[in-house]
Order: structure tokens, then sequence, then C-alpha cells
């Protein structure tokens, strides 16, 4: 029989006790052990100097320990490790940084104590409130130290998430987390007890799975993006503005242009040069469906959101698009210039955007507008489009 089994089956000769609380009788049985260990020792084997003495075995414990068992213990006693182990527990002991002041009261009986002051339905308390509670000494008055340890147990309280592995105490103590305990609890409490499920590092499998859901979402949102900027857009006449006429044909090479938005309403967002060429890629990747490729010069509306951020670049507006390419709807692209209109007495802001067509032309835009005569502009191999809003007095 295991020594192990041996003290249980003792106890429980001795003792009506319940066997789900045999591993807490186990650590007691094991905490007194070492106290014997360190009562033999201090007795039996230190002179008043606290000088090892090689002391023969007290006739008191002989039925209790061989002479083998006698001579390993002191054997181990002199060992240099455990001595500089021994030395580092001691220095700690005596002068910890935050002593508790309950005296023989431990964590569990104060714990009741204070649910019972105030009348709490709960069954426990967080771990950093009663550490906290055990390091008030009569005064009521907790130390500025353990003050900060509770705000800083607080903050984390906030910030952590449930499953992490390292209790809030242990790291605003900044110290390890040993397996087994709960720390700013007592003793016997673990993990097990408090239902405490300790968490663990996803696996491979599972991260891979996570990144493919991830990716198919992207996935989604992209193409649903693509499908909105590639529906006809709606007219966005109002009693201050006009529909929108775009170039249909984007001329091959690399052209001139200006950057159109339609939402919440047309108007020009930026100019720089279309790239209308055979097989070109953006960025080594092939450019959505009904898009070209344009580089950025000037932004007109620095603010204005791209319609194809690009995954390659952290550019998500006009302004920081600037100096480089990136991927435009083609129906929102007007290649030219622009000139401001100033002829017609009764427009402000006016803009017209003419662009080469290629044909003979003598007069241009004699239309109607809003029920309003626009005067005409007479040009030579040029079309006239209206691009942006004309507001009539």
């Amino acid at each position: 029989m295991s020594p192990k089994k041996k003290i249980w089956s003792e106890i429980k000769r001795c003792f009506n006790i319940e066997e789900e609380r045999r591993g807490f009788c186990m650590k007691l049985a094991g905490k007194l052990l070492r106290g014997f260990r360190t009562f033999l020792s201090s007795k039996f084997l230190k002179d008043a100097d606290g000088n090892f003495v090689d002391a023969e075995l007290p006739k008191k414990y002989e039925s209790l320990i061989s002479a083998e068992e006698w001579e390993a213990f002191k054997s181990k006693r002199q060992d240099p490790v455990f001595q500089r182990i021994s030395a580092t527990n001691r220095e700690r002991a005596s002068s910890p940084a935050y002593p508790y002041r309950k005296g023989r009261v431990g964590y569990g009986r104060l714990e009741q104590s204070m649910l019972q002051k105030e009348e709490s339905s709960e069954t426990s308390l967080p771990a950093h409130v009663l550490w906290k509670e055990a390091r008030v000494g009569k005064s009521g008055v907790p130390q500025e130290e353990v003050l900060h340890v509770y705000q800083k147990c607080e903050e984390l309280s906030q910030s952590l998430s449930p499953d992490d592995t390292k209790g809030i105490l242990s790291r605003a103590l900044d110290v390890p987390e040993y397996s087994g305990r709960v720390r700013g609890k007592g003793f016997g409490v673990t993990p097990t007890s408090l239902s405490i499920k300790k968490g663990k590092a996803p696996s491979n499998r599972e991260l891979h799975a996570r990144l493919e859901a991830m990716q198919a979402e992207l996935d989604a949102l992209r193409r649903e993006r693509e499908a909105s900027a590639s529906t006809v857009y709606r007219d966005a006449s109002d009693k201050n503005s006009i529909n929108c006429t775009f170039q249909p044909n984007i001329p091959e090479g690399i052209s001139h242009c200006q950057l159109y938005l339609s939402s919440p309403y047309y108007r020009m967002v930026g100019k720089g040069k279309v790239h209308n060429v055979s097989g070109v890629l953006l960025h080594t990747r092939e450019l959505p469906a009904g898009c070209l490729k344009v580089s950025v010069d000037i932004a007109v509306e620095p603010n204005a959101a791209l319609p194809y951020p690009s995954d390659d670049s952290d550019a998500t507006t006009v302004h920081e698009a600037v100096g480089s390419f990136v991927a435009w709807p083609t129906n929102l692209i007007c290649v030219g210039y622009e000139v401001t209109n100033a002829t017609h007495p009764k427009t402000r802001g006016g803009n017209i955007c003419i662009v080469g067509s290629g044909t003979n032309v003598d007069k241009v835009c004699s239309g109607v507008l809003n029920s309003r005569t626009f005067d005409g502009i007479r040009l030579m191999r040029y079309t006239v489009v209206v691009t942006a809003s004309v507001q009539w007095w």
C-alpha cells in the first residue's frame, strides 16, 4: 500500500469523512508533515546558534522513523541546494511585502463574516476583494501599497476576458500562478472547487477554421461591395442639382480624368490619370469587375472614401491615395479636363467637363436645364458634358 493510501485509510478509520473531502485532507496531511519535518530539524539537528548537529534518532520517534529514513533526512537537510532554497523561503517569509493582518482568522472565515456583514446573497467574493480585506489591520485603513494592488485588480477585471488562464490578482502582483491553487482564497481552495476551467491554446485545426471563416466573410463583403458599385446609379436631381452624364467609352492608353462618386450625391472628388491598358494589374492583382486602374494626383474632396480600398495599402480616402494607384468604377470616370462655367449670369458653381470626341461640333449645349435656357458654347472638335450641379437663383 502506498503511503498516501495508508494515510487516507488511517484517517477514514478514525474519522467519518466523505470521499470528496479526500483531496483537502491529504493536503492538510502534507502540510502537517512539512511542519513535523521542520520541527525535527530545528529541535534535533541544530544547536542554539543554528549550526548543524549530527544527532542520533530520537528514541521518542523510533516507532515512527526507521534508521535509514533518519539518515536520509539528515543528508537532505545538509544538501547545499536544499539549504539555499530554505534560506530564500525564510527571508521571504520574514518580511512579506503585503503581510496578512487577520491573525488566526483564515480566508474562509473572513469571507463568511464579510458576506454576513453585507447581508449578501452571494456565496463567494472576488479574490482581490478578499485579499485586500485580509491586509487591513485594526485601524481599518489599508496601506497605500495594498490599495494600489486593489485598484490595479479593478482595472484588470474590466479588460481581461473570462477565459484568461492567469488570475487577476497574480497579474496585479506580477507573480507566477501556481497550478492547483487559487491566490487570495486561502488553504485548500483549488480551481476545481471554484469551477474554474483552465483555458487552453487553440489547436492548429481550430485556428485554420477561424481563418477560413474570416476569409469567407471578407469575400462576401467584397462581392457585396463590387455588386453595389456595378449597379446603375440613380438620378440625384433635386432643386439644386441636375443629372450627370459620363463618358461612355474610355480611350485606350493613359488619359487625364476626373474621379466621381455617386453617393450620397454625384460630385467630383479627385483628379488623376486613367490607365486603360489591356492586361493591366493593380498591385499584382486583377482589377474588380467594372473598374479601371487610376492614379490619383489631386484630392478635390480629401475625406471622400475610396470605392475600392486596396488590401495592400492603408489608404481609405482620396487624400491618402494621392500618388498611388487605385481601382475606380468605369462609370464614375470622366476623361478630359474641367473648366468653370462663368458665361451664365444666373449660375453658381456650374462645372463643365470637356472631353475629346473626334467629331466637329459648331454649337454645343443649347439645351434646357430645369426649365431654364443654358447658353451654348462654341467649340471645335469637342463634346460638352455637364458633370456638376448648377444652382439657380
